[in-house]
């Protein structure tokens, strides 16, 4: 019965130690991931800003477009008031030369996300099998008293004597 005990402690033992490994494997790789899924997170939300950005200078620049080709047909007292806050044709055509160069820049600027989001996506990408396995190793480790607690047992495993064989029979 002795070493039946003995044998089952040590497998028990030596199971622990692999799933503690596992754990230990396990979790510096997904917080790793998960730090790039927050990277990733962030690039999207400034390639989605930077879209906003592109569309609203594209609708000034149509804006302008139209201005400039029904400048003639709009009355007069209009173009008056246009040219009072500085919309003559000639600013017109600059500020459509500004809202195309912020386009370039803009544009860029979205180049750069998207190579940056191509770079995360494949480092950011937890295989599907591992986040349920290290969501398994956990709850087990937290059912047997969190890391301390397991390290603790395995220290103690190294000097295995026969009061706890004696102890567990409860013949003491």
């Amino acid at each position: 019965q002795m070493h039946q005990f003995y044998a089952k402690s040590r497998a028990d033992k030596a199971s622990l130690r692999r799933k503690y490994d596992r754990f230990r494997e396990l979790t510096p790789l997904l917080a790793y991931k998960a730090q790039k899924q927050r990277d990733l997170d962030e690039v999207r939300l400034l390639e989605w800003r930077l879209l906003t950005q592109l569309s609203e200078l594209q609708g000034k620049i149509k804006e302008i477009e139209t201005t400039l080709a029904e400048y003639e047909n709009i009355p007069l007292w209009k173009r008056l008031t246009m040219q009072a806050v500085g919309k003559n044709v000639e600013t017109l055509r600059e500020y459509r030369t500004i809202h195309e160069c912020q386009i370039d820049g803009l544009r860029r600027e979205l180049d750069v996300a998207k190579g940056r989001i191509d770079e995360l996506v494949p480092e950011a990408a937890v295989p599907k099998d591992m986040r349920p396995e290290f969501q398994e190793l956990k709850d087990e480790i937290q059912r047997l008293g969190g890391t301390r607690k397991i390290r603790e047992l395995l220290a103690a495993e190294e000097d295995t004597n026969r009061q706890a064989f004696v102890q567990n029979r409860r013949l003491l």
